[in-house]
């Protein structure tokens, strides 16, 4: 995911960051990276930097919310990691699109869907939220299901479809560690991994 970097630092750019899940379902940032804009080359370099750090991201699960370049730059660097979008940003993206709210029944059909764990089940919901909203049901049938729909995964999620994961990474870090310079920011970075890391083990 992205976050924006405040105050002084705004200047520097975009802060990426990639997050992942520990076995006891804690929040793990893998990397962090201060580049000048959201682009793919960017993107590239950055999934290259973490690959010759170690981390396994060759045939890891992907979960993003569609970031500018980020789709491409996966396919180049890591083509054999299955890629699954973000519902919660597919949902805002719609209604931007849109220019209107889901009300809360519709919003209920439409979180059923990358749930559905069959065909069979998938269709049924849909047709569900057909005759509820066509606009809505239309809008999501022009993205591949495999990418966001359990069923049609080929890898288990256990139930993760959102990048919130990255969103509590931007949390976690803090307006003040974005507001930091540059080796500050990477300093307080490390402090608070190292203190979060003491705390699990204790």
């Amino acid at each position: 995911t992205d976050a924006h970097l405040k105050d002084l630092m705004y200047a520097n750019g975009v802060l990426l960051l990639v997050t992942a899940k520990d076995p006891n379902n804690h929040l793990v940032i893998l990397g962090i990276a201060i580049v000048p804009v959201e682009n793919g080359e960017h993107w590239t370099w950055f999934l290259r930097c973490l690959q010759s750090a170690g981390i396994p991201i060759a045939d890891t699960v992907i979960v993003s919310d569609r970031l500018k370049g980020l789709i491409k730059a996966c396919n180049d660097v890591c083509p054999d990691s299955p890629h699954r979008y973000c519902m919660r940003h597919i949902v805002a993206n719609m209604n931007s699109s849109l220019g209107r709210h889901l009300s809360s029944v519709e919003e209920s059909l439409v979180y059923k869907l990358p749930r559905s764990d069959s065909r069979e089940s998938f269709t049924r919901h849909m047709d569900k939220l057909q005759s509820t909203n066509a606009v809505v049901a239309t809008y999501l049938s022009h993205i591949p299901v495999k990418n966001w729909v359990t069923y049609a995964f080929p890898r288990p999620t256990f139930d993760n479809f959102t990048s919130n994961l990255s969103e509590s990474a931007n949390q976690w870090l803090g307006t003040e560690l974005r507001s930091s310079d540059a080796v500050t920011l990477y300093f307080r970075y490390m402090y608070h991994l190292l203190k979060n890391i003491n705390e699990r083990s204790t």
